[in-house]
């Protein structure tokens, strides 16, 4: 097993309720324990604005956990869905804790149903900013990133991370149109990093 770490950051914005935060809780669940048995470090977050317009972060699972309940914690994480969500915030802020790690590999994966949505942060603004800390974690840290796109908003998402800049310093976008089937791919993305 390489020496690798994982951050996984899901929205957990009003749009995510139901299916959408049930199936992204499931893939985090996971990739959390999937990283656990092969020994990969993992940490877990999500975020939203709240009512003060601020982003909420919360972490649920980090490398240094000493209780053992990150697992626990993971499945809370469908009971409190709401808001709008400024993706780049919470990406710098996860990227730059991944970026302290002494791994070789690091990956970010990102879970959403669809573009950052808050007041004066529409798709301009929001694609500048996302785009902006993508591709500065791949030059300095070498960190790729992975977003996966939930529901029907694969296209936009996509447009997001990806128009405008280099292929190499862009996110890789996966289309899940099979909510199922999102927990089994993020695992086979591990695996194939650990080939």
């Amino acid at each position: 097993v390489p020496n690798m770490e994982v951050a996984l950051l899901v929205d957990r914005s009003g749009s995510m309720y139901g299916d959408n935060i049930y199936y992204a809780m499931k893939a985090a669940a996971m990739i959390f324990y999937f990283a656990q048995i092969v020994g990969i470090k993992i940490s877990v977050y999500s975020h939203c604005v709240n009512d003060h317009d601020q982003v909420d972060l919360i972490s649920y699972s980090d490398p240094d956990a000493i209780d053992g309940n990150d697992g626990k914690r993971i499945f809370s994480m469908e009971d409190d869905c709401d808001g709008c969500n400024r993706d780049g915030f919470a990406l710098r802020f996860a990227l730059n804790r991944l970026a302290e790690s002494d791994a070789d590999q690091k990956i970010m994966i990102i879970i959403s149903d669809g573009c950052p949505n808050d007041t004066g942060y529409g798709f301009g603004e929001a694609q500048i900013d996302v785009q902006g800390a993508v591709a500065e974690a791949r030059k300095k840290h070498g960190i790729l990133t992975v977003t996966a796109a939930i529901g029907d908003d694969c296209e936009a998402i996509r447009r997001m991370y990806c128009d405008g800049i280099s292929e190499k310093n862009a996110a890789k976008v996966m289309d899940i149109s099979d909510l199922e089937k999102l927990p089994r791919i993020f695992v086979n993305i591990l695996k194939k990093s650990l080939k």
